[in-house]
């Protein structure tokens, strides 16, 4: 276990309570500093203001008037990382002071610094559980017991790694954020003054980094869809569509999509949120997987086949290839190029798992002429009231 929390510093410059932002910004800047330490005229500390609030602060204003009404926490040089993630929370300026057991001041911790620290931790912990793994295998052979222990000390390590895999994956948008922000500051501020290549540049950071946010949002829904316990309600499935189908109006609309809607949606037993991301993904592919300068053309059909239901979305698409059936559903699966059609890879993946967790299914078949219809089936609700999707 780490404990040289003093390693993790962030850059940060010690300012005076009574000076002023506008005399050391500029400085700051050049020395990459993230944070000010503010200090009394006793030398205490007496708070820590982030670099983006001293650059946008009046220049009549002193550093004084710039300390956050909540302080930054204080822990000891011998915290834990754990402890120190905790505190740090979700804002993307947050920051932690490090102390020593005399309370003297030694530096301060953002999420910046300890990104690096979360890798090592990450990777150390993978190799733990690799280790773990391959030792079960070993002492299954000799003792039935030993394996016992071995199984849940395996489980234990990786649930451990579950939580710092979503805490590093969580950590990492906010700096992914910050990267397009500034990109689209310089487009916006200097953009007609930059040669066309750098503009070229600027678009691709903005566009790279928007698709690793989506990634990552991606890929922690598919983790908690797989953890979470799903208990079956009665879903209005008509009530539903209808929420779908308000939800993507304006993409539908910018695809100009000529879309056709069963009236009438059996109701079914499921999990209303997940079901409603399940049917919207189906309905974004069928809108998105079209061939250039092509109208999609989409229908939403339901029919009730043996105590349960099938909701089916049909498309005139580009299809799916014969040979690529067989991993259709698999996480990061992608068909087409990313040049072609943006995307994860993980929507019908999570459809899957999703459909699994309802105790329902989910499937594809080419549709005759050309297309695709994606379908998923789900328990049909007892005497189910008949709506009307508008």
């Amino acid at each position: 276990m780490w404990n040289a929390l003093t390693s993790l510093t962030a850059r940060a410059i010690r300012v005076a309570s009574i000076g002023r932002p506008g005399d050391v910004v500029e400085r700051a800047r050049e020395q990459q500093a993230t944070h000010f330490v503010v200090m009394d005229e006793d030398g205490s500390l007496s708070g820590i203001v982030p670099m983006q609030a001293a650059a946008l602060a009046s220049p009549l204003r002193i550093f004084a008037d710039l300390i956050p009404a909540r302080p930054s926490p204080k822990v000891e040089a011998t915290a834990e990382l754990k402890a120190v993630a905790r505190l740090l929370g979700d804002a993307p300026d947050a920051s932690v002071v490090v102390e020593n057991a005399e309370g003297v001041f030694l530096g301060i911790v953002t999420k910046d610094s300890l990104l690096p620290q979360l890798l090592a931790e990450q990777t150390s912990l993978t190799a733990k559980v690799a280790q773990m793994a391959e030792e079960r295998a070993a002492e299954a052979k000799l003792l039935e017991v030993k394996v016992a222990e071995r199984t849940a000390e395996l489980a234990t390590a990786m649930e451990e790694m579950e939580v710092f895999s979503y805490s590093l994956s969580h950590d990492l948008k906010a700096p992914l954020l910050r990267m397009i922000s500034y990109a689209e500051m310089v487009m916006a501020d200097h953009g007609e003054q930059l040669p066309n290549g750098a503009r070229v540049q600027l678009e691709r950071i903005s566009v790279s980094g928007e698709h690793l946010v989506r990634l990552i949002r991606d890929i922690q829904a598919f983790v908690q869809v797989s953890k979470l316990p799903m208990v079956a309600d009665r879903i209005l499935t008509s009530s539903l569509i209808k929420d779908v189908l308000d939800f993507y109006r304006v993409y539908l609309e910018e695809k100009a999509v000529e879309l056709q809607v069963d009236s009438i949606f059996p109701d079914v037993y499921g999990q209303y949120a997940s079901l409603f991301q399940v049917v919207g993904n189906l309905l974004y592919n069928a809108a998105k997987f079209v061939p250039p300068n092509t109208r999609p053309q989409i229908a939403l059909r339901a029919e009730a086949i043996g105590g349960k239901v099938r909701i089916k979305v049909e498309d005139s698409g580009i299809g799916v290839p014969a040979d690529c059936l067989d991993r259709l559903f698999k996480p990061f699966t992608r068909l087409h190029g990313a040049e072609h059609y943006e995307g994860t890879g993980l929507g019908l993946a999570f459809a899957r798992v999703a459909m699994k967790r309802m105790g329902g299914a989910v499937g594809y078949e080419p549709r005759p002429g050309g297309g695709s219809i994606f379908w998923i089936e789900l328990p049909a609700a007892e005497e189910s009231p008949v709506a009307r999707c508008r």
